[in-house]
C-alpha cells in the first residue's frame, strides 16, 4: 500500500512538473505572440504613416504647381496691363498730337 502510495506520488509529482513545463511553454508562446501582434501593429503604423507622407507629399506638390500657375498667371495679368497702359498712353499722345494738330489748322 506504501509503496502504490509513493508511485502514484511520484506519478503526482512528475504531473506537476510537466504541468510546471507547460505553462512555461503557454507563457512563453503567448509572450511571443504578443511580441509578434506588437511588430504586426507597428509594422502596420509605419505602412499607414508612409502613405500618409506620401499623400502629403502629393498634396504639397499640386499645392506647390498651383501656386506656381497662379503666379505665372500674375505675371502674364500684370504684363497685360502694362501692355494696355502703354497703348493707353500712345494713343493719348497721338490724340494730343492730333488735336494740336487740328489746333493749329485752325
Amino acid at each position: 500500500l506504501n509503496r502504490q502510495l509513493d508511485e502514484q506520488a511520484a506519478e503526482l509529482l512528475k504531473a506537476e512538473k510537466n504541468q510546471q513545463r507547460d505553462d512555461k511553454e503557454i507563457q512563453r508562446l503567448k509572450m511571443q505572440l504578443l511580441e509578434r501582434d506588437e511588430s504586426s501593429r507597428n509594422q502596420l503604423d509605419k505602412e499607414l504613416l508612409h502613405k500618409e507622407l506620401k499623400d502629403l507629399n502629393s498634396k504639397l506638390e499640386i499645392e506647390a504647381s498651383t501656386r506656381k500657375i497662379a503666379e505665372n498667371q500674375v505675371k502674364d495679368m500684370r504684363k497685360k496691363v502694362e501692355d494696355l497702359t502703354n497703348s493707353l498712353e500712345e494713343s493719348r499722345d497721338t490724340s494730343n498730337k492730333l488735336s494740336t494738330s487740328n489746333k493749329k489748322f485752325k
